[in-house]
């Protein structure tokens, strides 16, 4: 499998915030009575996606920013919680929501004692809710350090009237006759104001996608 490029990356950790932060906005709107399988889905995608989210955005800011990862578990001592929870729940469809309280009228899964080969893990922190609440401020602060040190690199690519032309004949499913137009309208697009756009649509979505909320 060929390397994926910067691109594909940044794609990608745009999805999983963008997945992560749909479930974690259903996760407060809980209040009794609740739908128990909405529970159990959306706290289920949130560590999950939350967590694809860190371990790509550790890949594509290695070499950019070598103290990302020490920032965040600076910031976030429960790691290795998080790690083994999500486990639990891709690879063994844990119940995660089986048993919780309810806080100021939202209903919280308690945090479950999670098994592995060698020990039992718990957790300080007495709900899911509290630990999402945790997670997603250190994770997203964690990605902001980095957008507001190196905004370009989350930037789509520049991209040539040649090259937009080559990608549409590529695609199967658009008509003929718009593959034929397309040389002469990208000769007359300008490019660099459909970059700046792009760039900006791509930063507010990232900016929206990684403000803290509680």
């Amino acid at each position: 499998m060929s390397e994926c490029s910067r691109e594909e990356r940044v794609e990608g950790l745009i999805w999983y915030l963008s997945v992560a932060s749909r479930s974690f906005s259903s996760i407060l709107t809980f209040s009794p009575p609740v739908d128990y399988f909405e529970m159990r889905l959306h706290y289920g995608l949130y560590f999950d996606y939350k967590f694809r989210a860190l371990s790509e955005g550790e890949r594509i800011f290695k070499k950019i920013d070598v103290d990302f990862t020490h920032r965040f578990n600076a910031d976030f001592p429960f790691r290795e919680y998080v790690h083994l929870l999500r486990n639990f729940i891709v690879h063994q469809g844990a119940d995660i929501a089986k048993g919780g309280v309810v806080r100021d009228q939202i209903v919280m899964p308690l945090c479950p004692a999670i098994n592995d080969r060698t020990k039992t893990m718990t957790c300080t922190l007495p709900t899911l809710f509290d630990l999402a609440v945790r997670y997603d401020a250190a994770v997203n602060a964690a990605i902001v350090a980095v957008f507001k040190s190196h905004p370009h690199l989350f930037d789509p690519p520049d991209i040539s009237g040649t090259e937009m032309a080559r990608l549409v004949q590529e695609q199967l499913h658009v008509p003929p006759d718009v593959k034929t137009a397309i040389p002469n309208l990208s000769a007359e697009l300008d490019l660099v104001a459909v970059h700046e756009a792009l760039k900006k649509l791509r930063r507010e979505k990232l900016e929206e996608l990684l403000k803290t909320r509680s």
